[in-house]
């Protein structure tokens, strides 16, 4: 799953003066650490370095995310009967992503009268 990450360069060579831009997944990951990111590419001395140092935090963060968060409990077999149906109505060829834990789904949707796709995500509660 791709993440995007925009450092935006000023006039000068330096980072000093440079901004970090990243998308929601990322920056929900990097919450309460936007300003250790910052402070970082500002004290880096090219994107290379700057990069690493992220990745090093990122890596930090996934690690400890995933000790701090329990599996959400087991949900009765009634609701993946309710879930199978509601996406048979859908169709399955329009699925296009769903997370182990069935609580993020993608769909696509098209629309007939012109080339566009369109990406509808939703996200479940943890326990219905």
């Amino acid at each position: 799953d791709a993440r995007c990450v925009y450092v935006l360069l000023s006039d000068s060579t330096r980072l000093l003066c440079c901004r970090f831009e990243c998308d929601w997944k990322l920056a929900r990951l990097l919450l309460g650490s936007m300003e250790d990111v910052e402070q970082r590419l500002s004290r880096s001395c090219d994107v290379s370095s700057f990069l690493n140092k992220l990745t090093e935090l990122l890596d930090g963060q996934l690690k400890h995310q995933m000790c701090s968060v329990s599996p959400p409990p087991p949900r009765p077999p009634s609701y993946y009967q309710h879930l199978c149906r509601d996406i048979e109505a859908v169709g399955w060829q329009r699925m296009v992503h769903i997370d182990p834990t069935f609580q993020d789904l993608q769909i696509k949707a098209t629309y007939a009268c012109t080339l566009c796709v369109h990406a509808y995500m939703q996200q479940l509660p943890p326990q219905i």
